[in-house]
């Protein structure tokens, strides 16, 4: 789908069911979805108001809109709020890699290891080792003046940033431990298919999904 953000004052907010028809997603998906010519949008409205407070909003949100590019802006109002939104100072890069750091240290410190060490407890150990790989991830987002993007980018987009450690392709894949093989690939998504399949399931039994 294409992302498409529509933005208003608080006082003239849109109506994109009578303009473009209903949404073609259930009422639970957030954003309002068409079609036209063999293409899907989705739409989302905001305010400038709300879309001025971009910086109180999570980190993901920020890169969003901060990599979105302005179709149209009769007023310049995008524009300039373009060119001041997103100016981080040295200050605001150094707390926000620090709050990365931090959490970083505190999942990695010797006594969470040895405790999931110890008992062998390698889903819990693997899962504390992924979310330290995605702190340190954050923090070279952070470092390079960069917002962290939504997970499914998280890992991807580090490549292209200039600062970062030696011979970052065979780290990142050690902290990762990533799928090297065709057959890995495949066995994996076996079972994420197969846990796919249980949620769907689940969801469905529940009602929550038809």
């Amino acid at each position: 789908m294409i992302d498409i953000v529509i933005v208003h004052r608080e006082s003239t907010p849109v109506d994109i069911a009578r303009a473009l028809g209903p949404s073609e997603e259930p009422p639970e998906m957030p954003f309002h979805c068409v079609s036209r010519d063999e293409l899907q949008f989705q739409i989302e409205t905001v305010s400038m108001e709300r879309l001025s407070a971009v910086r109180s909003d999570p980190e993901s949100v920020a890169f969003a809109r901060n990599e979105s590019v302005i179709l149209f802006d009769p007023s310049g109002d995008l524009s300039r709020w373009k060119e001041t939104a997103f100016v981080l100072t040295e200050q605001d890069i150094a707390q926000r890699a620090m709050r990365q750091f931090f959490r970083f240290q505190y999942l990695t410190g010797d006594y969470r290891i040895e405790k999931w060490t110890f008992r062998e407890a390698w889903v819990p150990l693997t899962q504390i080792l992924n979310e330290a790989s995605d702190c340190f991830c954050g923090f070279l987002h952070c470092i390079n003046g960069r917002f962290i993007p939504r997970n499914d980018w998280l890992v991807y987009l580090t490549y292209e940033l200039e600062v970062k450690p030696p011979d970052y392709a065979r780290l990142i894949q050690g902290m990762y431990e990533a799928i090297a093989s065709l057959s890995a690939i495949e066995s994996r998504l076996k079972n994420v298919r197969v846990a796919g399949s249980w949620m769907t399931h689940y969801c469905t039994a529940k009602g929550w999904i038809q």
